[in-house]
Parts: structure tokens; C-alpha cells; sequence
């Protein structure tokens, strides 16, 4: 433990300390290096206009590949005040295929942005893309999986506790394209916290 400026509980004070949690003066609680935590929070259709599926206690949204078809959805967030505020938050998708396949392919994509809402600022018609595509095994009807991506957080200028919206639709893979149909029953977003969450 060591005092300076704050209570300081981790490595040693010889050198630069890397990895510590400290309460500062104020008494505001900050996390480093391997003391920081990682967070998962579930996020919620901003409005439903795809299909369900269910499978057993497990339910759905349905993804066709997008063609201007309104085949996708919104997701909005306001990111927690306790992200660090210089990793990169990750986008997980968690669904499963309606129909077996074999060694085919299957692409999803996660478009970004960001509004200033609290400084009246114009709200963008522009978005980021991060895409992931996935290549089955030989996979059984109902078949889970995970699909991650993680978001540019100085690309898309990334603010704690600004608002950010995510829209995802699955688009055509590079090949071999799996022709049924996939749901998508969880979205998270998962951050780094190096805090409680903004001083008061």
C-alpha cells in the first residue's frame, strides 16, 4: 500500500507502478493495468421487425441476407461510465442455424455511430462497418454459435456515456454461402471498466 496523493493498493512504488487500484483524494476509485475489469451488458432491440424463431426455452430474431428488404435491427446503448475509455469494446452475437450445414459460410455485419445528444449536435446519416464471417463445420440443425467485433472506439469517437446505435444485418459471404436461416437470440456488448463510473 502506498500513499501519493491517494491510497494506492498494487505493485511496488519502485519505478512506474503498472498494475494497482487507487482511491484518489476525493475518493474516486481508479483501476490499472491487470487490476482493470472486464464487463458484459446485454443490449435491446431498439424495435422488432425481423422474424422469431424459437428452439426450446430460446428465442430468436431471424437473419436473411439483407437486400434493402428491412431485414436487420437496431440496437441502442449508452456506454457505462466505468469503460476506461481507451480499449475497444466488443459486439457479441449469440444465435444458432436453423438447418444443418456443411463447411458453408455465413456473414454478419455491425454498423456504428455515435450522436452528440447532450450538445445538440447533428445527428449522422454515416456508419462504421465491422463484418465477421464465419465458415461451419459439419454442423447439425441448430447449431450454436458466437460471432464477435470489436468496435473502433477512437474511430467512431467513442465517449462514456454517450449514446451509441448499432445496426446488424447478415450480408453475402465471400463463398460457399449457407442457405438457411440463422437467429440471433443475444446481443452483448462487453468493455473494459477501470472505475465505479463517473465522478460526481
Amino acid at each position: 500500500m502506498f500513499a501519493d496523493g491517494g491510497i494506492r493498493f498494487g505493485d511496488s512504488s519502485a519505478g512506474a507502478p503498472t498494475n494497482y487500484a487507487q482511491f484518489a483524494s476525493d475518493g474516486e476509485l481508479t483501476l490499472v493495468g491487470t487490476a482493470k475489469v472486464l464487463k458484459k451488458v446485454t443490449m435491446l432491440p431498439v424495435r422488432s421487425q425481423l422474424g422469431n424463431g424459437t428452439r426450446g426455452v430460446f428465442k430468436g430474431l431471424k437473419y436473411v441476407i439483407w437486400n434493402e428488404d428491412n431485414y436487420e435491427e437496431y440496437y441502442s446503448i449508452t456506454i457505462p461510465t466505468d469503460w476506461d475509455e481507451t480499449s475497444d469494446p466488443t459486439i457479441y452475437l449469440d444465435g444458432w442455424l436453423n438447418d444443418a450445414s456443411d463447411s458453408n459460410k455465413f456473414k454478419m455485419v455491425v454498423q456504428a455511430e455515435v450522436a452528440d445528444f447532450v450538445g445538440n449536435g447533428v445527428v449522422p446519416d454515416t456508419n462504421n462497418n465491422y463484418e465477421d464471417e464465419i465458415t461451419t463445420g459439419s454442423w447439425a440443425a441448430y447449431t450454436g454459435f458466437q460471432s464477435d467485433f470489436v468496435i473502433d472506439a477512437s474511430e467512431i469517437g467513442l465517449s462514456a456515456g454517450e449514446t451509441a446505435n448499432f445496426r446488424i444485418r447478415r450480408i453475402p459471404a465471400t463463398s460457399d454461402e449457407y442457405t438457411g436461416d440463422i437467429y440471433i437470440t443475444n446481443v452483448s456488448l462487453e468493455y473494459t471498466a477501470n472505475k465505479l463510473g463517473a465522478a460526481t
